[in-house]
């Protein structure tokens, strides 16, 4: 027996205000759908007289047969905005469910259905529904389809990192089968269409068909600051098709889900159906709910401290990176040959930790960037360069140990290094600070710098030290000034990497050091980073 949660209440409606339909002409692209989406901040298309958090529709008490009208979206949701007449004609009640046509020969909004309802601002919802597709029903290629929710500024705000969306796209593999998968805009997104993180439902090698009740539940939780501390969940028929972490927004003001998204179009030229395709819905609930979880590898392998030296007049970051939880840390080349900037490197490497490691030789060949000196990559001497400055050796258990700028690969190798790389210098060792005449070596040594360095505890705990500098976190620092705070905090040993702009640190996705080149607005792109991952 289906149950029924109804808002009653009493409303005008200007339903004339519902005529303009100006955003949904026309629709090519799915980028330009997204626009016909977009949250209205002022002007709703009907009056509002609700704007709830828990909803539960299951049109059991409309007439069969009937078009689904704006008064009785309003009746089971609360609100409705963009619902025109064309898109009133494509739904119907049709064995107490909400049947929904796509028109044929059409894609986008002029063959479908988009609205939106305004919901409360929350930081957690969850969503469930049925849907079902006639036994004929023709596929094609790909739609998006059901219920979704609209983050901040909606996908307008991608860019900025002020927003996203959440929704449900039907899609074709290779072999013709068609599947479920995300549809999701984020700050952290790989490219300008929606992310499907790669999954699916059903798996390879089975296809949605007509005629079948698929259950569709989907897990929102909002992240906060810049933090990638959200969550996007998808499950399919109590299958998880999805479950990641995710940084919805970068601006902790537009973290919440506000609009309850209702999207079905197929999406793009050559998506169009030679005919009307019905798709019905049944069972929707949306309930706020704020899903705790327990904390990840990631979560648990490091704390952080932001700090502030009055010496140097300069902000610093000490990452601290836990030796009891199992980790790897590696040093690994950039994408491609001209380069990578940590941000893409994490994303790539799908790493809790990255941060740059060596310096670039300099006069490289137009387009590409090179580390200087060795590079040993998982037990291979992947760069042999000479070279005047030290090297840092990753053994096992992840001890760090420095070595003299005349010893070869080969020896570094043979010491149990699977992973070296050139930088400057060592700054402390054995718990002491080195010779004047190292650091005399280098000559910025003396200069204020944003710095990078790589530190290890007696206990074996690492530690990643990023400053500021050049007007951006402050003044910067000596090496003098590096060692005198890690002096005091009696680390084992300390190595000084690149430094300046090239200064980068990313934790969990969220890059926490400041941006340098192009007056703080660019990321650097580096050869080579070293980064942690789980064993």
């Amino acid at each position: 027996m289906k149950t029924k949660f109804r808002c009653l209440f009493t409303l005008t409606l200007c339903v004339t205000s519902l005529l303009c339909t100006s955003c949904k002409d026309d629709i090519p692209t799915d980028q330009d759908a997204l626009q016909g989406e977009r949250i209205e901040q002022s002007g709703f298309s009907a009056q509002t007289m609700l704007s709830p958090t828990d909803i539960s529709v299951d049109w059991n008490n409309w007439t069969d047969g009937e078009n689904y009208n704006v008064a009785m979206a309003i009746s089971d949701f609360g609100d409705i905005n963009n619902f025109t007449h064309d898109e009133q004609a494509r739904t119907l009640i049709s064995l107490s469910r909400l049947r929904v046509s796509l028109i044929k020969n059409e894609y986008g909004a002029s063959g479908g259905v988009i609205t939106n309802s305004h919901i409360n601002d929350n930081e957690g919802y969850e969503i469930n529904y049925r849907v079902k597709f006639h036994s004929t029903f023709d596929f094609k290629s790909k739609a998006v389809l059901g219920w979704g929710l609209n983050v901040g500024d909606g996908a307008s705000g991608v860019a900025t990192g002020e927003g996203g969306t959440f929704r449900l796209m039907w899609d074709k593999d290779a072999n013709g089968n068609f599947y479920f998968k995300p549809y999701i805009y984020y700050a952290d997104q790989p490219s300008t269409s929606g992310d499907d993180f790669g999954v699916r439902y059903p798996a390879e090698g089975s296809s949605l068909t007509g005629s079948v009740w698929y259950d569709i539940k989907m897990v929102f939780k909002a992240n906060t600051k810049m933090n990638k501390n959200g969550r996007a969940e998808l499950y399919v028929n109590n299958v998880k098709v999805l479950d990641t972490p995710i940084r919805w927004t970068k601006d902790h003001s537009k973290r919440f889900a506000n609009q309850l998204l209702f999207s079905n179009y197929r999406s793009g030229a050559g998506s169009e159906s030679s005919e009307i395709a019905n798709i019905w819905f049944d069972d929707f609930s949306l309930v706020s709910s704020v899903p705790t979880y327990e904390p990840t590898w990631c979560d648990n392998l490091y704390s952080l401290d932001n700090l502030y030296d009055a010496i140097s007049n300069t902000n610093y970051h000490l990452t601290t990176i836990d030796n009891s939880v199992s980790f790897s840390l590696k040093n690994g080349f950039a994408g491609d040959i001209s380069g990578e900037t940590g941000t893409d490197f994490a994303r790539r490497m799908d790493c809790c930790i990255a941060f740059n490691a060596s310096m670039g030789i300099s006069n490289p060949p137009p387009g590409e960037r090179h580390p200087v000196g060795i590079q040993i990559i998982d037990g291979t001497i992947a760069q042999d360069l000479s070279n005047i400055r030290y090297e840092l050796g990753i053994k096992s258990n992840n001890q760090l140990r420095s070595y003299p700028k005349d010893e070869t690969a080969l020896n570094i190798l043979n010491d149990g290094a699977n992973y070296a790389l050139t930088a400057f210098t060592p700054l402390i060792e054995n718990g002491q600070p080195v010779s004047g005449s190292v650091l005399s070596s280098v000559a910025n040594y003396t200069e204020k710098n944003p710095r990078q360095v790589i530190a290890q505890y007696p206990n074996g705990d690492l530690l990643i030290f990023s400053c500021g500098g050049r007007g951006y976190g402050g003044e910067g620092m000596y090496a003098s000034d590096v060692i005198r705070i890690l002096s005091n905090l009696n680390v084992e040993f300390a190595f000084m990497l690149d430094g300046g702009g090239s200064v980068t640190t990313v934790l969990n996705g969220e890059r926490i050091t400041p941006m340098i080149d192009n007056y703080g607005t660019e990321e650097r792109p580096r050869p080579s980073w070293l980064y942690i991952e789980n064993n």
